[in-house]
């Protein structure tokens, strides 16, 4: 099983991503946050560090998904992050 973790800021989409994979049994939603800095605020409480963090590249009023690759990699170096975009460049 593998196990995520989700940061996007729209409501909607959030929702959507998270009851899409907790659906899917291959799949273990560990946590997810509006934004990266609740994703590492919200990091100690963490049973276990998820394999993947899907992350939103334009996250308003912080850190953007691009800024916190690099904080979510200092603190997970074992974790993939993949960042989710709507921009086609």
């Amino acid at each position: 099983m593998l196990s995520l973790a989700i940061i996007e800021d729209q409501p909607a989409i959030r929702e959507a991503y998270a009851a899409y994979l907790t659906a899917q049994p291959e799949f273990r939603v560990l946590l997810v946050c509006a934004s990266v800095e609740e994703f590492l605020a919200r990091l100690p409480d963490l049973p276990e560090a998820p394999k993947v963090v899907l992350s939103d590249i334009g996250l308003p009023g912080g850190m953007s998904g691009i800024e916190g690759v690099k904080h979510i990699r200092h603190h997970l170096p074992n974790t993939e992050v993949l960042l989710i975009s709507v921009y086609n460049d």
